[in-house]
């Protein structure tokens, strides 16, 4: 696929999503196995990360997300289908490939400026299951799948889920400007709580479980070295919400 066509399909996908007329109503097999093949092709080829300027100081920004969606527990339609449209219950049902395009567009448009207060990932990161190829069943790896391959950013998963403090650690003596962690909600609160905030800052405890489109966020204020905790409604989807968490 060349990168006009790739571009083309993610603009049409943010499009409908943003219009919120719910483009994804389709069966979810043949809607993941089509779709989806066509728009994150390229997110199968190992990306090299761009050369970036070398920085002693922490990321000036972090947002973490929860991954696009899930199917119901006990499993009941529309389950989880993988990359190539295979029923996974690990896998994202078809509205969160649908999250997983449009964010694509929130956070690097083809063309125009990004949303104000947000800037474009130069590192991607999710949870580590063990072998490298069980990631490509997971919810957290394919909701910024997309992303990937559009930045040309691997996605790194360092560590597993429930080693929070870890990645936090891992994230802030990095050398990386902007970034961008999609991790299991039950998890999230931890590694909020991981990162060096200002004083008197206060999180959530509980990221609630029907909530997929909340960005939260960290600035660093460089002169305490410590991070700005917010949060961002995506407001990408038919039945986001404008409110945070």
């Amino acid at each position: 696929m060349t990168e006009d066509r790739f571009d083309v399909l993610t603009r049409q996908l943010a499009v409908a999503s943003l219009s919120r007329r719910g483009v994804f109503r389709t069966a979810g097999g043949v809607l993941a196995g089509t779709v989806t093949s066509a728009l994150f092709g390229i997110g199968r080829a190992s990306a090299t990360k761009p050369k970036t300027t070398p920085s002693t100081s922490p990321p000036q920004q972090v947002y973490v997300i929860r991954h696009g969606g899930k199917p119901l527990d006990p499993p009941a339609p529309p389950s989880g289908v993988d990359f190539d449209g295979n029923q996974n219950v690990n896998s994202l049902i078809p509205k969160g490939w649908q999250r997983s395009g449009a964010l694509v567009a929130l956070f690097a448009p083809a063309r125009g400026p990004l949303q104000a207060g947000l800037r474009t990932p130069t590192a991607l990161y999710s949870p580590s299951y063990g072998d490298p190829d069980k990631r490509l069943a997971r919810r957290t790896f394919q909701t910024i799948q997309g992303l990937a391959g559009r930045l040309g950013v691997p996605i790194q998963s360092p560590v597993p889920e429930g080693q929070e403090p870890a990645l936090a650690e891992a994230v802030v003596a990095s050398s990386d400007e902007v970034v961008l962690i999609c991790w299991e909600h039950e998890h999230i609160p931890a590694l909020a709580r991981s990162f060096p905030t200002a004083d008197a800052t206060t999180i959530p405890t509980v990221w609630p479980g029907d909530r997929f489109d909340v960005i939260w966020t960290f600035s660093l204020d460089p002169p305490t070295g410590r991070y700005v905790f917010g949060q961002v409604p995506q407001q990408l989807l038919e039945g986001d919400s404008d409110t945070v968490i």
